[in-house]
């Protein structure tokens, strides 16, 4: 008798303690300036294209191109915003590879390898952060 109501008092806090977390907000809320969550954006790099071709994105945030074609392809950036870095991805046939853009601008890359295979991304400032209804 007396486990039987250890074991309800125990389910009764229990249930009473994840109430109250599941309405308690989330560590690193969004109230706070680093809680921008960075967005992850996918490139694949096919047989001579890009695609997307173009991407919007916003600062911190990370994009990872995926190698799908046959041919060998490499992504060299030919124009960066200033102080901004042009370091690209070395030629290969498969695998992925990201970068994560913390400049503001206009970011241009393309395969040296094959003529016209291009893409670019727009940097626009971080995403304000959101507030949590309460």
């Amino acid at each position: 008798m007396r486990k039987t109501r250890l074991f309800q008092a125990a389910v009764a806090v229990a249930a009473t303690l994840g109430g109250a977390l599941a309405a308690a907000p989330a560590l690193g809320d969004a109230q706070t300036p680093s809680a921008s969550k960075a967005v992850v954006k996918k490139v694949i790099v096919n047989d001579n294209f890009f695609e997307p071709r173009y991407l919007e994105i916003h600062k911190g945030d990370r994009v990872v191109w995926v190698w799908k074609g046959d041919n060998s392809h490499n992504i060299t950036f030919t124009k960066v915003p200033k102080l901004a870095s042009k370091k690209g991805a070395e030629a290969r046939r498969t695998g992925r590879w990201s970068r994560k853009f913390q400049r503001r601008g206009l970011y241009k890359y393309v395969c040296t390898i094959h003529s016209g295979q291009r893409g670019s991304i727009e940097v626009l400032k971080a995403e304000p952060p959101t507030t949590s209804a309460q």
